[in-house]
C-alpha cells in the first residue's frame, strides 16, 4: 500500500466530512448563487466568468439583483413582433382588473 493510500485509509474518513462540511457552508453561504445557476445557466457566462476566483461576495449580489429582476414567461400578457410586449407585475388600483386577474 503506497504512504497516500495509508494515509486515505486513517483520515478518509475525517477529510471525507471536512469535504461535505465545506461545501454545505459553501452552499448555505451563497444560496442565491446557486440558484441563479440552476435557474438560468446563462447567469455563469453572464456573470460569473468576469470575476476573478474566489469573489463570492460580489457575485451574491449580483445573483439577487440577477433573480429579482428576471420575467416569468406566464406573466407575458400579450407579445408583438418588434419584441416589446405587456408583462403583469401583479400590481393594480383597480379593482376590476385585480378581481379579473386574481390579485390580492
Amino acid at each position: 500500500m503506497t504512504p497516500t493510500a495509508t494515509i486515505m485509509r486513517g483520515y478518509g474518513g475525517l477529510f471525507e466530512k471536512a469535504y461535505k462540511e465545506f461545501f454545505l457552508a459553501m452552499y448555505d453561504d451563497h444560496k442565491n448563487v446557486f440558484t441563479a445557476l440552476n435557474e438560468e445557466p446563462s447567469f455563469y457566462d453572464e456573470y460569473m466568468k468576469r470575476l476573478p476566483p474566489g469573489i463570492f461576495g460580489s457575485l451574491d449580489r449580483e445573483a439577487v439583483e440577477f433573480l429579482e429582476s428576471r420575467e416569468e414567461e406566464d406573466k407575458v400578457i400579450l407579445s408583438y413582433d418588434d419584441g416589446t410586449y405587456w408583462y403583469n407585475l401583479g400590481v393594480s388600483k383597480c379593482d376590476l382588473v385585480k378581481e379579473r386577474n386574481n390579485f390580492d
